[in-house]
């Protein structure tokens, strides 16, 4: 298999488990609390190497435990950790909050204040030393861009998973292989309300004129949307017992670049990346609850999809 390097976030989080949501102004107890390993970088690129991908990881510690724990986690699973910078601004800490109806929300401490000036180094050799670049947008908007057009430059296909939701100006994913928004996330993208699948797949064919060649929309228990100037497809999704909704989207857009990795096409790539998001929301936790390859295989066993052709 092709490597991967992921160029993105790494942080401690804290999961809290409660019944529902918090109304604002309430105060509410929580029924669990959980320490696990998160970030959207670190949950992608945990996920990809328990699918049997060649892991290497490029992103951001402090020179504190927590960034020393990190680095040991990764490298446990087997990860190349040698383009991580250790700098002067703290690890980051994430705060989860997680409902029984699988439903969450997450406050972060941000990682934009690292500049790529401070990475370019390590940047230029996780580009260099990898077929495919995955690359989320835990980092500044300039840093991405930078990011996205060094790949270009190279060569290499540069997959972005646009979360966290942001107001992000689609210029910097030019050029990139593909894109993979959740709805909300597109809606922040484009500037306007998406209310049905038409208003998804018309704000994705749009994205296309920014030189993307493939947007992949993220809906969840719904499945995905696939467009790029070929078609556009409703792959749809796989139904399961939904426990925590915490890292599916990371453990998705892992799935889709480790198909990628063996020579998958996009609808077949897309379909495998269904499979690692439904088998992550049926257990609690970040990376912890990222699927293995043996699972998807016997997951897919007893389980069978939809395609929808809309073009």
């Amino acid at each position: 298999m092709k490597s991967i390097s992921v160029i993105g976030g790494l942080v401690i989080d804290i999961i809290l488990r409660v019944n529902e949501l918090p109304k604002p102004g309430q105060s509410i107890f929580s029924q669990e609390v959980i320490n696990d390993f998160g970030g959207k970088g670190m949950n992608a690129s945990i996920a990809a190497s328990k699918l049997g991908a060649s892991v290497k990881f490029c992103g951001y510690v402090g020179n504190d435990d927590n960034g020393r724990l990190l680095i040991d986690v990764l490298r446990k699973h087997g990860i190349d950790t040698a383009n991580i910078h250790i700098g002067k601004h703290n690890t980051g800490i994430a705060y989860i909050v997680s409902s029984s109806d699988s439903e969450n929300f997450i406050i972060g401490t941000p990682i934009i204040d690292v500049a790529f000036n401070d990475m370019n180094e390590q940047v230029l050799e996780a580009v260099k030393s990898s077929e495919i670049i995955l690359i989320t947008a835990e980092l500044s908007h300039d840093f991405i861009e930078k990011t996205v057009h060094l790949c270009c430059e190279n060569n290499k296909k540069v997959i972005i998973d646009t979360g966290p939701m942001q107001i992000i100006n689609p210029k910097i994913f030019r050029g990139a292989f593909c894109i993979s928004p959740n709805k909300s996330e597109l809606e922040a993208i484009v500037g306007y309300r998406l209310d049905s699948d038409k208003d998804i797949i018309d704000a994705s064919i749009h994205l296309l004129n920014f030189e993307i060649q493939n947007i992949v929309v993220k809906l969840g228990e719904r499945g995905c949307i696939l467009v790029n100037n070929e078609k556009s497809v409703i792959v749809d999704s796989y139904k399961v017992n939904a426990i925590d909704s915490t890292a599916a989207g990371d453990s998705f857009i892992a799935g889709l670049c480790c198909a990628l990795c063996e020579g998958n096409n996009m609808i077949e790539a897309v379909s495998f990346a269904n499979k690692c998001g439904a088998l992550t929301v049926t257990q609690l936790g970040s990376s912890s609850s990222t699927p293995s390859r043996k699972d998807i295989q016997l997951f897919t066993q007893s389980n069978s999809k939809k395609i929808y052709f809309c073009k």
